[in-house]
């Protein structure tokens, strides 16, 4: 006999395989060589913003730096298996040849306003780049050698805006924020969400749709978090007349390089989900896990 009465969603289960430690191990170890070598690059950009510093000191650096270029190589060489992984492979092997080519071309004289500006801003720019690329491979780094935990989507949207403070290289806008209390649950590493939420306000704010839409303390975006039947949704979007009365808060933006879109779509599908650009918003969903 049939039934009127609706059935309970059926929610697929989500399974995740349990890092090894030696994969935690190699990720600690590769975050380490990156962390290094970034801080060498910045090393040299502050020296060369320095008037002080001449170029008889940059020459005197160029014998170190090809190690550290080759150990940021290795570093995202390392377990590079995914269209993903050789994207940001060979984007921070052609910036760091960049510098490279920069500094073997450095002359015997001292170098002149022109020449050291130029030299300057192409350190600083490929910094800000490999900065990025970095935030890049934490995230792949992390959401393959950590073990989720089962958190609400509400609170997954909360520790979003918190944890991102200390991503980099970001910069912050104001949104809105909507995050009702949810019942679903979801199986993430929390700093991995706040990441993707990051670069989805970076594309979101990117999007031709919304190229109107300079930042404003009043919110021009909102985040937002709902739950359907078998997932959870975390949009940021511009906001509309109906979020006016929403609380605004400072979120961040991570900077955008060329392999920003396929590493975030495979870090998601990584988490059993997706992530979606449409007419200026973006979409990070979860699969609910199942209670």
């Amino acid at each position: 006999m049939s039934s009127d009465t609706p059935s309970e969603p059926q929610i697929a289960p989500v399974s995740y395989r349990t890092p090894s430690q030696g994969t935690r191990k190699r990720a600690a170890t590769s975050g380490g060589r990156v962390r290094s070598a970034l801080a060498a690059i910045r090393n040299l950009e502050t020296l060369l913003r320095s008037p002080r510093v001449g170029t008889k000191v940059l020459r005197e650096l160029r014998p170190e730096l090809p190690a550290t270029f080759d150990e940021l190589r290795k570093a995202f060489a390392e377990d590079a298996t995914s269209e993903g992984d050789e994207a940001l492979r060979a984007f921070v092997s052609v910036r760091a040849a960049e510098v490279e080519d920069a500094l073997a071309k450095l002359p015997a004289r001292e170098l002149d306003a022109r020449a050291r500006l130029a030299l300057e801003r192409v350190v600083a720019r490929v910094a800000v780049e490999l900065d990025a690329a970095g935030e890049l491979l934490d995230m792949v780094s992390r959401v393959r050698s950590d073990t989720p935990t089962d958190l609400s989507a509400t609170a997954v949207g909360r520790a979003s805006l918190e944890l991102a403070f200390g991503l980099r290289p970001r910069r912050e806008m104001h949104v809105r924020v909507d995050l009702p209390e949810l019942d679903a649950v979801v199986a993430v590493d929390a700093r991995v969400v706040a990441q993707v939420v990051a670069m989805a306000a970076a594309f979101a704010t990117a999007a031709p749709e919304n190229a109107g839409r300079a930042d404003d303390p009043a919110g021009n975006f909102v985040f937002r978090a709902r739950a359907g039947e078998a997932e959870a949704t975390f949009t940021v979007a511009p906001a509309l007349a109906a979020d006016a009365a929403l609380p605004t808060k400072s979120a961040r933006v991570l900077a955008l390089i060329e392999p920003s879109l396929v590493i975030v779509r495979e870090v998601a599908a990584s988490m059993g989900g997706r992530f979606e650009l449409a007419s200026g918003s973006v979409t990070l969903a979860l699969p609910r896990v199942a209670r």
